[in-house]
C-alpha cells in the first residue's frame, strides 16, 4: 500500500475491510495511518523487478491520489521506467489527469 488515507471499505482490502478488522492476522493493520515514501516505493519496485514479478498494478481511490498526487505521478513514471508499462485503476477525477496531460 502507498498510503492509509483511503476511507473506502472494499471487501477485498486487507487494510480497511471488516474482515481485516476481525482477522487476528491483519487486525494490527486495520486503519493504520501511514504514507509510503517515494524512495521506499522505488525500493519495493526494484525488489519486485529483481524477483521477476511480471507487472505492477497500482490501485487507489481519489482520496489516495489527492493526498499524494505529486508522488503518485512520480511512482507511476518510475514503474514505467523500470517495466516499460504500468497499470492502475482509480476513481480519481479524469479531468485532473487530462488537465495535466497524463
Amino acid at each position: 500500500m502507498i498510503t492509509g488515507a483511503c476511507t473506502n471499505r472494499c471487501v477485498f482490502c486487507y487494510h480497511h475491510s471488516i474482515d481485516a478488522k476481525n482477522d487476528p492476522r491483519s487486525k494490527h493493520l486495520y486503519e493504520l495511518r501511514f504514507s509510503l515514501s517515494y524512495e521506499d516505493f522505488c525500493k519495493i519496485v526494484d525488489m519486485a523487478y529483481d524477483a521477476r514479478v511480471p507487472h505492477i498494478h497500482i490501485v487507489g481511490n481519489w482520496r489516495t491520489f489527492f493526498y499524494i498526487m505529486i508522488d503518485i505521478l512520480k511512482m507511476i513514471d518510475y514503474v514505467i521506467e523500470k517495466y516499460g508499462k504500468v497499470s492502475f485503476q482509480t476513481n480519481f477525477n479524469k479531468k485532473l489527469f487530462e488537465k495535466k496531460d497524463i
